[in-house]
């Protein structure tokens, strides 16, 4: 650029003295003389800028408008280019257009009063004083050619602003309002018409264009060429010329939409936004620079405005796209660059609405010129920082990114200086975003061909890596299948071994409890029942606990009675409320229907889950249980049913608010520590939530540490049709066996001590027995056909129970004799395999003496039915 400069300087020093044709031109290299014509090109709006074109006047002579002729080609003596005269003094351009066209020496008409100047430019710059006055004349004298055959043009390029042309006296056009004080058109090149019989043909012709000043230091004839030719040609041309520099939108349209598309499929790379953005951004600022503006019928003032905001937004969206795209160490040097940029811009923001809001067109004016223009350069500098820096780090893309980026500054750092009427080269910004797409296209192909690297070289170890993580998966699905198989196995074993003797246990114990036993006696015997009942509740838990986590606990759907439910689920926990001393209360709905359908077994579960810790939990006050009818369920699944919601709420210790999130967890208590005063496995309020949502409904906790605790609980309950009356006999085991025997039964079961439960049990019902140890002595027993009903234990020795059921079943020739399934497996499943072998029912191990009778009653009423 300063060879450039200094080139411009040198021609103009050679323009000066007339040495522009001289022949030391061609014996200059070629590259000198590529380096003459650049400065050439400069020196238009440079070098020859302030110099003082006076001298001797000289008419260009015009022999054809076959072609558009531009009337900036004449020369004065002194050499000087693109000459036009101007005068401050007020005429009468009608008469002074006729004494111009008719003195023979047409130099000498006001000669004192017009000075030389060089056009396009700024008339202050001419540096006689013009700067003082706020409407100029200009002049512009050809002779025109012989023949003419049509109407012509007259095109003057750019005025600023407001201006009136005259042509051999008649004026021919005017732009704007001649009494506003406003800026109205300044960025429009005017072309006028001049009737054919205007011309004088092969005679000298004038143009005189009156200007009005509007600003300091930019008025007059500021850019484009004057010409003239024929209408036609001349339309055509211009038209053409908006067409032209229109076809360059549609493709920065389409870059910027694909960028916006590449940031909508990938929103975390913000570049892309970014440089849709400044595209779309450049776009309507390059409308707003086109001659297009001027055939939308927009006032001008607002267009400009626009154009200035546009100009404005433009470099930080360019600044974020170049910061987001290439990598940034985040130094205090990068962050000083950062705060000085944000400052820039904030200052920036607060002239811009000067710019805005300003009545007077010079403060825009000036505040385009210099606030927007430091703008520019601060975002610029910095982005060119943060590429240079990524380059120097080895970044490839930030390299081509230098180049593209670096050729599109240059095209408006010299738009720019269009703007500043410091040259008249044409806008380049039209063109210059071209190179830049190429170069980030060039950078999304390397992105491009990396990721395709990536994913043949990923292509290439995928089935390998998948090969392998299939083989890690299928030893893990291995392993957590044995474990799964492990803890089944282990459960059931488990609830087998414990059921076996706590069967005995609890039986033995109510066989004791039937006979004549002192006070004291009972007592310990009763004792002995509760701490078997709540072993065996511990154990149904915990299986409980395995079916809701394997998806395999059903809820059942039978009819019941709400009220009584409720009823008996308080009296198991009567004597520990009286033995505390506690008041307890219900509540209950009257509006809730007496007969319901549901799951009364798990609702009772989860009522003596919740009463009972409210009852172990408080050591003073009171239980308050209520149950309220709610709207209709909002679950699909149970669009035909109704709310029910149960509240538990005690005056007992309450939780802190830091443990409330975990009372729900498996195994997990309040208080753990090893001086807890409170037992408990952690299970009961986890298996009672978790059956809660499995009978449609929620469960939630409020509580106040040391103000006590309400759990609240809501099940989804339909309407109930007729109850089953329910055998809730709870005499004591009979004493004596009744007169009359009621059947023959017989029992399979290896265990002596339940053998030996199970025979007395059945003798005091009034059933005659016949025992056996294992299956293949029941199958030999049974074939003889002289019972009414077989207790089949699962697991024997030799044969077990399935087996032996199905070999009964296999030798049956008539009646079929009713199985029922006694045994310690009450794990999933264990009821369907023993149906699967012919067993009729199922009674798990242990059993009270009523469930028993229950099972035989039906069977055997319903074998002699």
């Amino acid at each position: 650029m300063i060879l450039v400069f200094g080139g411009g300087f040198l021609v103009s020093v050679k323009c000066k003295n007339g040495d522009l044709e001289t022949p030391w031109i061609r014996q200059l290299p070629l590259p000198w003389r590529v380096l003459w014509v650049m400065a050439l090109l400069f020196s238009t709006g440079f070098g020859l800028r302030a110099a003082d074109t006076g001298g001797a006047f000289q008419v260009q002579n015009i022999r054809s408008l076959d072609e558009i002729v531009s009337l900036d080609s004449g020369l004065n003596e002194n050499g000087g280019a693109h000459t036009w005269w101007i005068t401050t003094e007020p005429l009468d351009p009608v008469a002074y257009s006729r004494e111009f066209l008719d003195v023979a020496d047409a130099a000498e008409v006001g000669s004192d009063q017009w000075f030389a100047v060089t056009v396009p430019g700024m008339a202050e710059a001419s540096g006689h004083g013009l700067e003082s006055h706020r409407s100029y004349w200009y002049r512009k004298a050809f002779i025109g050619p012989e023949t003419l055959r049509g109407e012509v043009s007259v095109s003057l390029g750019e005025i600023s602003d407001c201006d009136q042309t005259y042509f051999n006296g008649v004026l021919i056009g005017s732009t704007g309002v001649w009494e506003s004080d406003r800026a109205q058109a300044y960025d429009r090149v005017r072309t006028y018409f001049v009737p054919e019989s205007l011309v004088r043909k092969g005679e000298r012709n004038v143009i005189l264009v009156r200007v009005k000043r509007y600003f300091s230091d930019s008025s007059g004839l500021v850019q484009g060429r004057t010409e003239i030719g024929y209408s036609v040609p001349m339309t055509r041309r211009h038209y053409m010329g908006l067409l032209v520099s229109l076809l360059v939108f549609p493709f920065y349209g389409a870059v910027g939409c694909f960028f916006l598309f590449l940031f909508c499929r990938r929103p975390r790379e913000i570049e892309n936004l970014h440089f849709s953005l400044f595209v779309f951004l450049l776009i309507l600022w390059l409308i707003c620079r086109n001659q297009i503006k001027f055939e939308l019928g927009i006032p001008f003032v607002p267009l400009k405005q626009f154009e200035y905001l546009c100009l404005f937004i433009m470099p930080m969206f360019l600044y974020a796209f170049v910061r987001s795209f290439v990598p940034v160490v985040m130094d205090p040097a990068t962050r000083r660059w950062d705060f000085a940029v944000a400052a820039c811009y904030l200052v920036g923001v607060v002239c811009e609405v000067i710019v805005l809001v300003a009545n007077q067109p010079w403060v825009g004016f000036f505040l385009f010129k210099n606030c927007i223009s430091i703008t520019w350069i601060v975002f610029t500098v910095s982005a060119f920082r943060l590429m240079v820096r990524s380059a120097r780090a080895g970044s490839s893309d930030a390299r081509a990114m230098l180049v593209g980026v670096g050729i599109f500054m240059v095209g408006v750092f010299v738009d720019l200086l269009h703007i500043l009427d410091l040259h008249t080269l044409p806008i380049l910004t039209n063109f210059l975003l071209i190179p830049l797409v190429l170069f980030l296209a060039m950078i999304l192909a390397n992105r491009f061909v990396r990721l395709a690297n990536e994913v043949q070289y990923l292509n290439a170890h995928l089935q390998e890596e998948v090969q392998s993580q299939t083989r890690e998966l299928v030893a893990a699905r291995d392993a957590a299948e044995a474990a799964s198989r492990a803890k089944s196995e282990f459960l059931a074993n488990m609830s087998h071994e414990i059921r076996t003797p706590m069967n005995g246990v609890i039986g033995m114990t109510n066989l004791l409890l039937g006979t004549s036993l002192n006070s004291e006696q009972r007592e310990f015997a009763e004792i002995i029942r509760q701490s078997g009942d709540s072993l065996i509740n511990l154990i149904n838990e915990i299986l409980d606990l395995a079916r809701i986590e394997t998806g395999k606990l059903e809820i059942d759907s039978v009819a019941f009675d709400l009220r009584k439910v409720i009823k008996h689920s308080t009296q198991t926990l009567t004597a520990k409320i009286r033995e505390k001393n506690l008041q307890y209360s219900e509540i209950i709905d009257e509006r809730i229907p007496t007969s319901v359908q549901g799951d009364p077994e798990r609702l009772r579960q989860v009522l003596i889950n919740l009463i009972g810790n409210s009852v172990k939990f408080t050591p003073k006050g009171g239980i308050e249980l209520r149950a309220r009818l709610l709207e209709p369920s909002p679950d699909e699944a149970h669009a035909d049913s109704f709310l029910v919601e149960f509240a538990v709420e005690d005056t007992g210790i309450g939780i802190a608010k830091a443990k409330q999130a975990s009372v729900f967890d498996t195994f997990v208590q309040v208080d753990s520590s090893s001086t807890r005063q409170y037992g408990g496995t952690g299970l009961g309020l986890a298996i009672s939530k978790r059956l809660v949502k499995l009978m449609g409904g929620t469960m939630s906790l409020r509580s106040v540490e040391g103000a006590g605790s309400t759990f609240t609980f809501s099940v989804a309950l339909k309407p109930g049709g007729p109850i089953k009356p329910v055998n809730a006999d709870s005499r004591r085991l009979p004493v004596a066996a009744p007169a009359a025997c009621l059947g023959s039964i017989l029992l399979a079961e290896d265990n002596a001590a339940n053998q030996l439960v199970c025979r007395r049990i059945l003798e005091r019902l009034g059933y005659e027995v016949e025992s056996v140890t294992d299956g293949s002595q029941a199958v030999a027993l049974a074939a003889k056909g002289t019972f009414d009903l077989v207790l089949m234990d699962v697991q024997m020795p030799i044969m077990d129970g399935i087996e032996a059921a199905r070999a009964i079943r296999e030798g049956e020739k008539g009646v079929r004799i009713p199985i029922v399934a006694l045994t310690a497996n009450a794990m999933e499943g264990d009821r369907e395999n023993c149906r699967k072998a012919g067993m009729d029912d199922y009674l798990p191990k242990p059993f009270q003496w009523t469930e028993l009778r229950d099972k035989l009653d039906a069977w055997l009423k319903k074998n002699q039915e």
